[in-house]
């Protein structure tokens, strides 16, 4: 996922699936549930990125 700077990668095909999530969850608990006021512009805009990526329906 380039627009996030994730690269994941594994020795199979799980652990590629396991380290994506991984880096997802982190995106995700660092700027999606941060309060506007403590996020950079940036980091607001990878927020609204994130929030619209995977909304819930």
């Amino acid at each position: 996922m380039p627009q996030f700077g994730i690269i994941a990668t594994g020795a199979t095909k799980e652990e590629a699936i396991e380290a994506l999530q991984d880096d997802l969850a982190w995106l995700w608990l660092e700027h999606a549930c941060a309060p506007d006021d403590q996020l950079s512009e940036d980091a607001r805009s990878l927020k609204r990125e994130l929030k619209e990526l995977f909304k819930e329906e």
